[in-house]
């Protein structure tokens, strides 16, 4: 069972663990999430010429492979 997160550096430390991004790096996108909700997500769609708000194969695979829903939610629920 996990413990509650309400820890920011366990946070950060779990979300870093599971994408096998840095501390730095998960730090930084949770900094970019919080001050824009859904930046993370944005900036990957656009990165990958994905339209927004328009159901797809392009769109369904985007949230198989990326975690930047991992940010959104994280922000979300806090």
């Amino acid at each position: 069972m996990l413990k509650p997160l309400d820890s920011a550096e366990d946070t950060i430390a779990l979300i870093a663990a599971v994408s096998n991004a840095s501390e730095e790096k998960a730090k930084e996108r949770l900094i970019f999430e919080a001050a824009e909700i859904g930046s993370n997500v944005y900036r990957g769609m656009k990165a990958q010429d994905i339209p927004l708000y328009v159901p797809s194969e392009k769109l369904d695979q985007f949230y198989v492979e990326s975690d930047a829903f991992l940010y959104e939610t994280t922000v979300w629920n806090a």
